[in-house]
């Protein structure tokens, strides 16, 4: 709006300098791509459930940050929607001079992001491992594009979880009977619970916590290296059973034969 006397009022300021900006990066866009090249202008994320239904609260868990597995991320937009206003700087400068304003205009500027489909291929894998590590085996993860003005493209990414499983049993083995008996001691107290959804990184937790407690016990020989997982999920009703169990280590002698011993107890004099 145009106040009297001819200035322009403050609050269309920021309006128009975002519209100049757009049309800068419109126009010296193409001096960055190739032809045919298309620019990311944003990820969007669409969760499907196989029953058309609403997420559950336990998949809304798994899903939360699931942006960070994104390979590709797009230029950075002014206020999370209006124009590219790092990319419009970047593209002021001249792709064919290397003076101190290009270099300048480089540096403050950000190169516009070309889309990658091989990067967008392996965030469907990321994502899809992901899901599986927190039980929601079987999920799938797609992508396609959605073509906007000349140069933008939309990557939209179908996230189709499975139903998560949850733990129905939790068992303990080990090959050395000093070291069963501890871990029947210990039955009930560890990370993973009867009821709660299967998760890698729990299970991980726990194998650093038992591989501790033997250690303080005096096992020296005690590590995570000795502790696997088998997981049955033949329950049925999405639900599985696991059983973590520690092997007796492999021991070289002076003679630099190796086989698998006990774990042994040592102590202070040891």
């Amino acid at each position: 709006m145009r106040l009297p006397g001819g200035k322009i009022s403050t609050a269309l300021l920021p309006a128009m300098l975002g519209v100049a900006l757009t049309l800068a990066s419109c126009r010296g866009v193409e001096k960055f791509i190739q032809p045919g090249d298309k620019v990311l202008n944003k990820n969007i994320y669409q969760v499907e459930m196989a029953d058309g239904g609403s997420t559950p609260d336990e998949i809304d868990d798994v899903l939360e940050g699931m942006e960070k597995y994104t390979r590709q991320k797009p230029n950075v937009h002014l206020l999370g929607f209006g124009p590219r206003v790092s990319m419009a700087i970047y593209t002021l400068s001249s792709p064919n001079h290397d003076g101190f304003v290009s270099r300048y205009l480089r540096k403050k500027g950000q190169a516009p992001v070309v889309f990658d489909a091989d990067a967008a291929m392996l965030t469907c894998s990321q994502m899809e491992a992901m899901l599986n590590t927190k039980g929601c085996f079987n999920s799938k993860v797609t992508f396609d594009t959605v073509h906007l003005r000349r140069h933008d493209v939309n990557v939209v990414y179908h996230i189709k979880p499975a139903a998560r499983y949850s733990i129905a049993d939790v068992t303990y083995k080990a090959e050395t009977p000093e070291v069963q008996r501890l871990l029947d001691e210990w039955q009930g107290q560890g990370k993973l619970k009867v009821g709660a959804y299967y998760d890698q990184d729990l299970m991980d937790e726990e194998r650093t916590a038992v591989t501790e407690r033997l250690r303080n016990e005096g096992y020296y020989y005690a590590s995570t290296d000795l502790v696997t997982y088998r997981v049955d999920s033949a329950y049925g009703n999405n639900t599985l059973a696991i059983r973590l169990n520690i092997r007796n280590p492999q021991i070289t002698d002076a003679n630099r034969q190796t086989e698998k011993r006990p774990l042994q107890k040592y102590r202070i004099d040891q």
